[in-house]
This record gives structure tokens, C-alpha cells and sequence, in this order.
């Protein structure tokens, strides 16, 4: 039986069907523990009085990894989506202004993002090796660039919308 203000393990089952299997505090998840939402949706790692606070979160969309504040990934953390991709860098309030997205056919991004294209400051290596530095926007080089081809040809210059 649980008895408030003692941190103990065990189970408990939520009148949504939902459960939680790990340490409870106050009839509460509290420390290592796994909440099972249903089959597709899940939070493991440590609670705080019931918020996951570190750890991964599957909520049958995405798979989120990292640390939680209110429910969102906040500093470094790591997001892998249904079709593959993969975005790893420092989360604010859930989104991913900054960090590495590996998209599904293998291209790599690095730098400033805005929503899910490249936009600002970045580099992406193509899977020829050809490697784009620069300044993006929305998706293109856009302004001062380098493009370095895998034989070694190098192509500097302003670039607009990508040409």
C-alpha cells in the first residue's frame, strides 16, 4: 500500500488505462520509472512529482530524448522522426534553433535552422561529399558560400537562392 511522503517501487494503473511502473513518491511517479500511455506512446526515465524530467518520450509520432521542461525538450537533446530523420543539438522550448539534422537520404546539416530547413549560418555534406558552407536561407546558399566539390573543386562567391 502506498502511504504518502515514503518513495517506494511498484505499480500503479491510471482509471484512463494508462500505467506507471517504477519509484513513486507521494502516489506520484517520482525517480527512475516508465509511464505506458498505450502501446505506441511511453515516457521512461526520471519523474519529478509526476513530469518526466529526463529521459526519452514516444509519443507515436516522434521519439524525443533528452532533458523536459513542461513537457519539452530543453538543452541538448536528440529527436528522431517516422521518416528517419534525426535532429541532435540544444532544444528551446522543444524546438531545434541550432544543432545537426540527418536527413533520411543520408544528407547531413549543421548550423542554424528555421522550422526544419536550413536557414542562417551552416554547412551541409552531401552524399558525394560535396560539402556547402555558408549562409542559408530558407533551404539555399544565400549570401557568401563555399562549395567544395568531392574532387576537390572549390567554388567561393555570393550565392543567390542557391545559384
Amino acid at each position: 500500500m502506498l502511504q504518502q511522503g515514503i518513495a517506494l517501487e511498484g505499480t500503479m494503473t491510471y482509471p484512463n488505462g494508462s500505467s506507471y511502473v517504477g519509484e513513486i513518491k507521494d502516489f506520484a511517479p517520482h525517480g527512475q520509472g516508465k509511464l505506458y500511455w498505450h502501446k505506441e506512446k511511453y515516457e521512461e526515465g526520471v519523474f519529478d512529482e509526476g513530469v518526466l524530467v529526463s529521459g526519452v518520450l514516444k509519443d507515436g509520432v516522434t521519439d524525443s530524448e533528452g532533458t523536459f521542461v513542461d513537457g519539452e525538450l530543453e538543452g541538448q537533446g536528440k529527436m528522431t522522426f517516422p521518416n528517419g530523420a534525426i535532429f541532435e543539438g540544444v532544444f528551446v522550448k522543444g524546438l531545434m534553433p541550432l544543432g545537426t539534422v540527418t536527413y533520411p537520404n543520408g544528407i547531413v546539416y549543421t548550423g542554424e535552422r528555421k522550422g526544419i530547413v536550413p536557414h542562417g549560418r551552416g554547412t551541409i555534406t552531401r552524399l558525394d561529399d560535396t560539402v556547402e558552407d555558408g549562409h542559408w536561407e530558407n533551404g539555399r546558399l544565400h549570401g557568401y558560400g563555399k562549395i567544395t566539390k568531392a574532387d576537390g573543386t572549390i567554388i567561393k562567391g555570393l550565392f543567390e537562392q542557391g545559384a
